[in-house]
C-alpha cells in the first residue's frame, strides 16, 4: 500500500524565477469521492507521459495522508480516457522549486480555473513539514476540498461564488499585508 502524505497551500506570483522544471499538464477524472466512492480515479497526460492514479480518502487519523497507487499508462490510452472524464479535465502549469530540503509543485491553472494558484509539498515518511516556507505561500489549506483538482473538475474556479473567491482573494491579500510590515 502507497501512502502519499501531502500539504496543500495558497500561493500568489513570485514562484516561477525559482522553478528548476514546469511543465504543462491536462488531467480528467473518471470517479471522484463525491460521488460517495472511497476513492477518485484520475487520468493525468503531462508532455509525452500518462498515467493513472487512484487515490483514496484522507485517512480519519492524519487527513494530509491517503493512499496513492499510480502507473503510467499507453498516451493514445489516456488521450482517450480523458474524453470519459465527468467533468470537464483541467488545464494548469505545474512547476517545481526545491525549497530548504522540500520540492514544491506549483499550479498555475489554466482555463476555467484560471487565476487560481496552490501549492502542494510532499512529505517522505518521518519527514516534518516545512517550518520556513517561501513568501509565495499564503495559507495552508490541507483538508480543504474545494482546492483539490478533482473538486476543481466539478467547480472550477471561474464559477465560485462571490464569498468562495474574496476568501481566496483576501488570503492572499492578508499574506501581501504581513510580509510588507
Amino acid at each position: 500500500m502507497a501512502i502519499e502524505k501531502e500539504l496543500k497551500y495558497i500561493a500568489k506570483e513570485g514562484f516561477e524565477p525559482l522553478a528548476i522544471k514546469k511543465q504543462e499538464m491536462i488531467q480528467g477524472y473518471l470517479c471522484s469521492h463525491h460521488q460517495g466512492l472511497n476513492l477518485t480515479l484520475r487520468i493525468r497526460v503531462a508532455g509525452d507521459k500518462a498515467y493513472l492514479t487512484i487515490k483514496g480518502m484522507p485517512l480519519e487519523e492524519d487527513p494530509s495522508s491517503r493512499n496513492e497507487y499510480e502507473y503510467e499508462i499507453p498516451l493514445t490510452d489516456a488521450k482517450e480516457m480523458l474524453k470519459m472524464s465527468l467533468y470537464p479535465p483541467i488545464h494548469k502549469i505545474r512547476y517545481w522549486i526545491l525549497w530548504e530540503g522540500y520540492t514544491f509543485e506549483v499550479d498555475r491553472f489554466l482555463g476555467e480555473n484560471e487565476g487560481l494558484i496552490t501549492a502542494e509539498v510532499e512529505l517522505s515518511p518521518g519527514q516534518d513539514p516545512p517550518v520556513n516556507l517561501p513568501e509565495w505561500i499564503c495559507a495552508e489549506v490541507t483538508g480543504k476540498g474545494r482546492y483539490y483538482n478533482s473538486a476543481l473538475s466539478r467547480l472550477p474556479f471561474k464559477q465560485w461564488d462571490s464569498k468562495r473567491k474574496s476568501h481566496y482573494t483576501s488570503i492572499q491579500e492578508q499574506h501581501n499585508t504581513i510580509k510588507e510590515k
